[in-house]
């Protein structure tokens, strides 16, 4: 199989266009470019299969595989998977003996690189480079590139503005000049080589840029100074470019010039060199034709276009086939069956009104007029093909809000997904999330797409998710039939915002229920339990008891028979075992099981848990404390106390609530155990252990 990209062809064609000669590939551009028959080609290309193993031309992509490596009939390098020993003519490998290598054994005062060669005459060879690529003290044939290509034949395609040259020759990329598109590159006078419209690859060496009348092509002659035929290169005290988008309005660019004077040479969007920035300049804007005839030709897909413009591509568009780059209105230009050549920039894509065609207008943001670019959570356009059948095509569109522009096969932008839909999306009943299609879900009986609702509610089912929503802070809820954030507040009508347990809902509090999640609108957290249908039950069980001691908790948990029963967690009764934050995993009336071992205990999703080792949660390293730090202290507001010797011997107290007491005067004791002492306890979030004659053993 052979290594192919498209990438590579089309450098080849560039590069061989304009032909720069070299004697090294020092005289190519860096990284991109090496010297092969003294002539600058894209690396990973070729002339002949020797050119491969030039080691001027690395690195290129080659597969990975047993066999031998091939000059492509593309021009391309690449390796040909096969039998280990075959060689490109078909014969057999001729193993080089890596102690007796001929590179080795052999001399070549003209080479600066050579390669052995297993696949030689009967025999391991050796064959030779100079700087400029050729092929040095040997009887293999050297061959070489065209020098130059004839230059692009341009058509004569008017412009006003680099933007009217996108796609004028196809893969080509164009710019404007004098009123007329040329391929990048090419060049009709000098100043069409230094207008920074005109992007190509230029040799690196002091000498003056030039345009080849012969080739028609732009490059730099290296020789003394960078400017032409004798002129002096003087110093300029300020640029002459400075400021002049402000010292003439209608210049587009500029570019400095120091060859015997200091001057600006000034460009206006067509290419022209302006003589006056007085506005009457004697330059007339080109009439541009109109978008190519359509003749109205009427589609109901793509591939009903085939063939409608002769050699040109072309799209369905509205039910209208038009050339592909060819536009009537922006969402053309996004559709992904309109392909086309672009400029590679950060810029908003355009559908230009005089030209007809697509283009990207280089700005500060992607998006147009100012429209904030957002991030999104997730990809609006993830899994259309099943969230919205009728659709063929999607673009994610992150301008102004997360959203996902939907194409039919007939080009049309569309609206609704369902055009027999009772509800947002979908109208067929259900009873359960499987009596609905691939990326629905039940939401109250009805079937409705991921991210779809018909009510705030359903925001909030876990069974409708995930889907894209903005990434900021602010109220989610149903708007236009999506689930979506508004930024700002979380709450609505000026609602207080709780803190609830992350992912602590439990679905065991509601018989009904096959799900769960919370709301912490109105100042206490809610929980909001699904049945199979999506409907929500057990509205009168949903917000959490507030508690003011551990008793207050008991008769709950019996009514709703939780085995392991519940605490007061800072307010709010919560069950045995679960958790708002860390403090609660460490306050004595939260009984749980964990794991029998030295460590911490923290919060982790809602639930409490036990992490084995040494040292604490901070990284910090235990005080070792001639005793627990909850015997000595006192605190006439605390009713139970945990030990932290995390950063010395502190105790924390808790009050009936179960929230810390942060009024109490603790006592922090000497963090540096006694060596006289023979039993010294210490107590890590509740782990007791014990240390006796340097041992440490778990006291259950």
């Amino acid at each position: 199989m052979k290594l192919s990209t498209k990438l590579f062809l089309l450098a080849v064609v560039a590069t061989t266009a304009s032909a720069q000669r070299c004697t090294t590939s020092e005289d190519c551009e860096s990284g991109e470019e090496y010297c092969a028959a003294n002539v600058c080609v894209p690396i990973g290309s070729c002339s002949q299969v020797f050119d491969c193993f030039n080691p001027a031309n690395f690195p290129y992509p080659s597969l990975t595989c047993t066999g031998y490596m091939e000059c492509s009939d593309d021009n391309l390098c690449g390796m040909v998977c096969g039998p280990e020993s075959s060689c490109p003519d078909g014969g057999s490998r001729n193993e080089c003996d890596p102690d007796n290598l001929p590179c080795d054994l052999e001399a070549c005062d003209e080479s600066v690189g050579c390669y052995n060669d297993p696949c030689g005459d009967g025999a391991c060879t050796a064959v030779f480079y100079d700087a400029a690529g050729n092929i040095v003290c040997s009887q293999v044939e050297n061959v070489t590139l065209p020098e130059t290509l004839p230059p692009v034949e341009t058509f004569d395609f008017p412009c006003n503005k680099d933007l009217d040259c996108d796609d004028a020759f196809n893969e080509t990329t164009a710019y404007c000049s004098h009123g007329t598109c040329l391929p990048s590159g090419s060049c009709t006078m000098y100043e069409d080589c230094v207008n920074p419209s005109n992007s190509y690859a230029v040799i690196e060496c002091l000498g003056a840029i030039q345009c080849f009348t012969s080739s028609g092509q732009c490059g730099r002659e290296c020789g003394p100074s960078f400017c032409q035929d004798g002129v002096e290169e003087v110093d300029c005290f300020d640029d002459p470019c400075l400021n002049f988008e402000t010292d003439c309005p209608i210049a587009a660019s500029c570019v400095k010039n120091n060859c015997g004077e200091c001057s600006a040479i000034l460009f206006d969007d067509a290419g022209f060199v302006l003589e006056d920035c007085s506005g009457n300049s004697s330059v007339t804007l080109l009439e541009i034709p109109p978008p190519i005839d359509t003749f109205d030709v009427p589609c109901n897909m793509d591939l009903d276009c085939d063939g409608v413009f002769s050699e040109t591509e072309a799209y369905c568009s509205h039910g209208i086939c038009l050339p592909s780059g060819s536009c009537t209105m922006y969402e053309d230009c996004v559709n992904p069956s309109n392909s086309y050549m672009m400029i590679e920039c950060v810029g908003p894509i355009q559908c230009s009104p005089s030209s007809g065609q697509c283009g990207r207008e280089c700005g500060p943001s992607s998006c147009q007029d100012g429209v904030e670019e957002v991030n999104c959570i997730a990809d609006p356009c993830l899994n259309y093909e099943t969230n919205c059948p009728i659709a063929a095509s999607c673009v994610s569109n992150y301008c102004g809000e997360c959203s996902a522009i939907l194409f039919d096969d007939a080009g049309y932008v569309l609206e609704d997904c369902n055009e027999n839909t009772t509800g947002i999306f979908g109208g067929m009943t259900c009873s359960s999330d499987m009596d609905c299609g691939d990326n629905d879900y039940c939401a109250d009986g009805i079937c409705l797409k991921i991210g779809k609702c018909n009510e705030r509610i359903d925001c909030f089912n876990p069974a409708n998710g995930p889907y894209a929503v903005i990434a900021c802070v602010g109220l989610l809820d149903c708007f236009e039939g999506s689930c979506s954030v508004a930024c700002g507040p979380e709450c609505p009508d000026g609602e207080e915002q709780a803190t609830c347990p992350e992912d602590a809902c439990n679905v065991t509090n509601c018989e009904e229920a096959v799900s769960c999640n919370f709301d912490g609108c109105g100042g206490e957290c809610t929980e909001i339990f699904f049945d199979e249908a999506g409907t929500q039950v057990c509205v009168d069980n949903a917000t959490l008891p507030l508690c003011t001691s551990d008793p207050d908790c008991t008769g709950i948990a019996i009514a709703r028979d939780i085995a392991d029963g519940m605490y007061c967690a800072q307010g709010v009764c919560m069950e045995n075992g679960r958790c708002n934050d860390d403090l609660d995993c460490i306050n004595p009336s939260n009984l749980y099981p964990a794991l029998d071992c030295v460590g911490y205990r923290s919060c982790e999703n809602g639930q409490c848990g036990v992490t084995c080792g040494p040292g604490c949660k901070d990284g910090s390293e235990w005080s070792l404390c001639e005793t627990s730090p909850c015997e000595n202290s006192t605190c006439a507001a605390a009713t139970s106390c945990a030990s932290d010797l995390c950063n010395g011997c502190n105790a924390i107290f808790f009050d009936a609530a179960g929230s810390e007491v942060e009024s109490c005067d603790i006592v922090t004791f000497n963090t540096a155990m006694n060596p006289d002492s023979a039993f010294s306890i210490y107590s890590l979030y509740g782990v007791v252990v014990a240390a006796i004659c340097g041992m440490t053993i778990l006291l259950v």
